[in-house]
């Protein structure tokens, strides 16, 4: 009991043995919650009534006094490890919402005459982009997300093509414009709320040393 600075529960059974009224024992329990502090002037003043105290005549109230200690008040033996925290439910992830929410140039900085691969991650929940093209400068191709051509990972949503960088591109740094285009070939139209409408585009700068 020593270093508990609070006990959750405190439990008093007071238990009267009446042998002159009657000959069945008569049991009384009372419960009272609280923090040790608050509990102790209750203990103080029912010793003072004399319960729990016998005069050698008869049987006293009996006090009985029980703690009970959720696992947060338990004290830790000196030197052992903490508790393990429960693992918690991670959670669910939320659908994203129609864009180009991050794009990737890898590696960066790059050299020419060396494969680059180009991602974006793109959020489609209504099914409105068809194709996904990158531009740098007058070089125009369209990324994938089929599997094939450096792409990773088939409809994980996450478009990417593998290309060599053109011995034309001088080092200096660079932006690759990626934009999302519907089944007509048209740009996707990114309306916010309170926004303008504009084309679903992002740029993706990255660097060419030589």
């Amino acid at each position: 009991m020593n270093g508990l600075t609070r006990r959750t529960i405190l439990i008093i059974a007071l238990v009267a043995m009446v042998a002159p009224l009657a000959l069945a024992e008569v049991s009384i329990s009372i419960t009272i919650s609280g923090s040790i502090e608050e509990l102790l002037p209750i203990l103080r003043q029912l010793q003072n009534m004399g319960v729990g105290v016998s005069d050698g005549t008869e049987d006293p109230l009996k006090l009985n006094v029980h703690s009970v200690m959720t696992g947060d008040d338990m004290p830790l033996p000196e030197g052992a490890p903490a508790p393990a925290a429960e693992p918690q439910p991670e959670p669910e992830p939320k659908p994203a919402g129609l864009g180009i929410h991050e794009t990737s140039v890898a590696p960066n900085p790059a050299r020419t005459g060396e494969s680059v691969l180009f991602s974006a991650t793109v959020g489609d929940p209504n099914h409105v982009v068809d194709t996904v093209g990158l531009t740098i400068g007058d070089i125009t191709f369209d990324l994938f997300d089929n599997g094939a051509n450096g792409d990773l990972k088939a409809m994980d949503g996450i478009w990417s093509r593998s290309y060599e960088l053109p011995a034309s591109l001088p080092p200096g740094d660079y932006v690759a414009m990626i934009s999302a285009y519907d089944v007509n070939g048209e740009p996707v139209i990114l309306a916010g709320e309170g926004q303008d409408p504009k084309p679903l585009a992002v740029e993706a700068p990255f660097t060419i040393v030589e």
